[in-house]
This record gives structure tokens, sequence and C-alpha cells, in this order.
């Protein structure tokens, strides 16, 4: 099969288990979540990681900034790693706040600012 032929089915079969993912979660109610057993919650929780595991990283990003409520912050080290996910991230909302992870192998001159 051509490449862009399996890149469409890809895409379809992820936009579809993207919109599953958010109709079940929109059913799902975090304040609900809490109301659960702790058995229960566990079940819950597994199943919308089955669900969360078939997206891209991209839509995990746009997922969790859709549905998990209050304000959103990233934090980051800035360092090789955490470019990707300050990418992801602002690539989706481009205004999330940034709060600096002091790792202790800074630059000097970065706390001379």
């Amino acid at each position: 099969m051509p490449r862009d032929v399996i890149s469409q089915k890809q895409a379809a079969k992820q936009g579809s288990v993207s919109e599953s993912v958010q109709g079940q979660t929109k059913a799902l109610e975090l304040q609900e979540l809490l109301s659960l057993t702790k058995t229960e919650q566990i079940l819950k929780l597994a199943e919308l990681n089955g669900q969360l595991e078939l997206l891209t990283a991209k839509q995990r990003v746009e997922w969790a900034l859709e549905n998990l409520p209050g304000g959103h912050i990233l934090s980051s080290s800035f360092g090789v790693q955490a470019a990707v996910m300050l990418h992801l991230v602002t690539s989706v909302k481009a205004d999330v706040p940034v709060v600096l992870t002091d790792t202790g192998y800074l630059f000097p001159e970065t706390y001379q600012l």
C-alpha cells in the first residue's frame, strides 16, 4: 500500500479515537471520578489511559488542555528533552505560562539574570 494511503488510514483512525476519548471524558467529569470507589477510579483511569495511548503526543496535549479544568502551566528545565514538550504545548496553546525547573545544571549566567 502506498505510504500516503497508510497515513490517511492512520489519521482517520486517530481522529476517531480522539473523538471517542473526547466523548467519554465529557460523560465522566472529574468530580464524578472522585465520587467513585478506589477500585472504580483505577478501572476508569486504566480505560482512559488505554484510549489516550492510541493518540499522538500532540493529540494528548490537545485532550489535556481541553478536558483538564483550571489554569494550565508548563514546567521546563529548558534542556534538550524539554524542548519537545515546549514545542508540543505551545503549538496547541501559544500563551501557556512556562516556569523554569532548576535542575542544578544551569549555566552560571542563568542565575545572573
